[in-house]
């Protein structure tokens, strides 16, 4: 069982109600199952959210709209933080991501 505390906004689990729907992508051919799901309301949400994946030990993603066909705002296993309604969140989040590796 994961501990959830330091987490705010809506927080959903693995097997919780609504967990399917929550971790569905844009491109339904990849079919990942992120351990935990928060949605963002607020900055404060999105730093709560990191440090807690930090703290866990766990990857994570950001998932603004879920419209990335190659699923990169999915992770199996770790926590997904989805910023559909909060732009500042979001783009404070994607400042402090480390860049892509360019595919050649």
């Amino acid at each position: 069982m994961v501990s959830i505390k330091g987490l705010t906004g809506r927080v959903i689990l693995q097997g919780s109600p609504g967990y399917d729907e929550a971790r569905q992508n844009y491109n339904g051919r990849f079919n990942k199952f992120p351990k935990v799901i928060v949605y963002c309301e607020v900055t404060q949400d999105v730093v709560n959210a990191i440090q807690w994946a930090r703290k866990q030990q766990l990857p994570f993603r950001v998932r603004s709209g879920g419209h990335s066909y190659e699923a990169f705002s999915l992770v199996d296993g770790g926590l997904v933080i989805a910023c559909p309604n909060c732009s500042k969140a979001s783009a404070i989040f994607c400042l402090l991501l480390p860049p892509l590796p360019l595919l050649t």
